[in-house]
Order: C-alpha cells, then structure tokens, then sequence
C-alpha cells in the first residue's frame, strides 16, 4: 500500500502547498475538527450498542478533547 493509495480512499484529503493566512488555518482546523467530532459520535453510538463501555468511555475522552478544541477554534474565528 503506498502513501497515494490511502490518501486515495482516505475522507480527509491532503491540502496543496501554500501560504495560508491565520483565518485560513483556523478554518481547516475547524472543518477537520468538526470531521473528527461527528465521527467519534458516530464511534461512541456504534460501541454502545455492542455493549463495549470501555471503548465508549474511552472515545468520549476524545469527544471532549475535540470539542474542547473545536470550541477554541470558533472562538478565534469570530
């Protein structure tokens, strides 16, 4: 498997090469953060109703690093 081939099939997609403004950094950050919040949702919903509370607990630590995250972002944002 080369580098190609993930980012190929990969949901996050690399960015080209470029200067970018603060604003336009944060508003990358914010869309991979939002990204990565609805997708631990959708983790911590699928682990719960296979009954692993440990894997849930453990996402719902990362839910509230990324919320956490995501909030600070939006604020710089506005």
């Amino acid at each position: 498997t080369s580098l190609e081939k993930i980012e190929d099939t990969s949901t996050i997609k690399s960015m080209k090469s470029m200067d970018f403004s603060g604003n336009q950094v944060l508003e990358v950050l914010d869309n991979d953060f939002n990204f990565l919040t609805e997708y631990t949702k959708d983790l911590i919903k699928l682990f719960n109703e296979k009954n692993d509370y440990y894997t849930k607990f453990m996402l719902n630590k990362f839910l509230m690093f990324f919320e956490k995250e995501l909030w600070k972002i939006k604020s710089s944002l506005k």
